[in-house]
């Protein structure tokens, strides 16, 4: 079995046939020449210069513009890149010696949530064309079963807690463990372990074709994504362009500065970079997803409520907005709502980054 990919989605903003342009300009000069040949005088205002403005302004107007972007997320594309049929999804580590990892910036979506000893894990979605390599790759945990079943994907990691993967086998879950698919990872030399394996979607997605995996996702999209502006006419709006989560004060210190093409992550004060193409993070859209936690063992692991209700916030262009979100199930969709319309959220086309923030947790506002 192969898994197949979709064809990107394409914005297609005007169009106008130039045959039917040139017989029009034909028409429009032939009775011009019949009515107004020589009794009509000329506008002295309307020189070879106005005329020709006039030209260029009406030929940008008809101007094809045709935008690829991820059908997951909305980001632009380039023309040779492709979406994935189903998304493959990867734990990842963030730790101080696993910073910076590869391939975040290739995620449609990140989500980020506590783990234990103060430190937090991200798990990246992917829906599109990235050849480079990802990783660090880490176990994986209960809620990010519950994520992985949610975006019906196939979902790496390295091993895990015993009762996480009691769990996966209960839900039948489609995933690629290096405890058994181990041709699909390797160890890098950079890194100590358990720090240094990595994997690239190639690899996962072969490894997914020989276990005879279904090819064809469920879930077409994250969220609705719209190119006007999303905070028009909406009531409640606040500013906010720097904010920060602490998950734990000697640890894990959050922080995303808005500036005019998104937020920029920093990790302990720190710019948070993407080993794959030397670049920042850069967030379109802030989830601030506030849940229940639980510590479930002597180690400190943690269960997180992701089924049921709760509230959280909305962040993009330096605005943000209250929202709830409702989960029924593993598998079933998060539905994010405006809490001041209860309208589905609408979010900027591009990288959300969701961070699950546990009751309790200090997040700041400036």
């Amino acid at each position: 079995m192969k898994l197949t990919r979709k064809r990107r989605k394409k914005v297609t903003v005007k169009t106008k046939p130039i045959i039917i342009s040139v017989a029009i300009l034909v028409l429009i000069t032939t009775f011009g020449y019949m009515f107004f040949s020589e009794d009509e005088p000329v506008d002295p205002s309307r020189d070879d210069e106005t005329i020709s403005q006039e030209k260029e302004e009406q030929d940008e107007k008809e101007v094809v513009e045709e935008i690829s972007r991820c059908s997951y997320c909305g980001s632009p594309i380039d023309e040779k890149d492709e979406n994935l049929d189903r998304p493959i999804t990867v734990t990842l580590g963030n730790s101080s010696n696993e910073r910076p990892q590869s391939g975040i910036n290739a995620a449609c979506v990140v989500y980020e949530a506590p783990a234990e000893g103060g430190l937090s894990r991200l798990f990246g979605v992917f829906n599109k064309d990235y050849e480079g390599n990802i990783g660090p790759v880490r176990s994986a945990r209960f809620y990010f079963i519950t994520l992985g079943l949610e975006h019906d994907s196939i979902y790496a990691h390295v091993g895990g807690y015993q009762p996480v993967i009691n769990k996966i086998n209960e839900h039948r879950m489609a995933n690629i463990d290096e405890f058994g698919a181990g041709g699909a990872f390797w160890r890098s030399d950079e890194r100590s372990a358990p720090h240094n394996t990595y994997t690239t979607l190639e690899n996962i997605q072969k490894a997914a074709n020989d276990r005879g995996y279904r090819s064809v996702g469920e879930r077409s999209e994250f969220v609705d994504y719209q190119e006007e502006d999303i905070f028009d006419k909406l009531e409640g709006v606040g500013s906010t362009e720097n904010v920060t989560v602490i998950y734990n004060s000697n640890y894990n210190r959050v922080e995303y500065k808005y500036k005019e093409d998104g937020y920029y992550r920093y990790v302990n004060g720190e710019k948070h970079i993407d080993k794959h193409d030397q670049k920042q993070v850069v967030a379109d859209n802030l989830i601030f997803q506030f849940v229940t936690s639980e510590v479930i063992d002597d180690v400190g692991r943690l269960r997180l409520g992701l089924i049921g209700k709760g509230e959280g916030v909305y962040l993009s262009e330096g605005k943000k907005i209250p929202i709830t979100w409702e989960k029924d199930s593993h598998r079933s969709e998060t539905e994010f709502y405006n809490a001041n319309t209860e309208e589905p959220l609408n979010i900027k086309p591009g990288q959300t980054w969701v961070n699950l923030i546990p009751h309790g947790t200090q997040v700041q506002y400036e």
